[in-house]
């Protein structure tokens, strides 16, 4: 960022400053944690959502889909007790 500043101050329009810095960096790829991460979660995402596919998920989804007003009516009474009052 000096590099860009000095160029700024001498009165280059910011926007070719920054890309004369960014144009002047060594960019490459770093294999650190977060690349490790980056290529790790669509990984796991692609795992949960083949398992949720093939374990029925759609089918599950759609029967939670009631509200609980219909549910409750539909099973008779308080949901927590079973219909049974203490």
């Amino acid at each position: 960022m000096p590099l860009a500043r000095s160029l700024f101050r001498k009165g280059a329009d910011f926007t070719a400053a920054m890309a004369f810095e960014i144009a002047s960096t060594n960019i490459g790829i770093t294999w650190n944690y977060t690349t490790w991460l980056t290529i790790a979660f669509p990984l796991l995402a692609a795992g949960l959502l083949v398992r949720f596919w093939r374990t029925g998920g759609p089918a599950m989804v759609q029967m939670m889909d009631g509200s609980p007003d219909h549910a409750e009516h539909e099973h008779g009474g308080d949901r927590m007790y079973n219909g049974h009052h203490h």
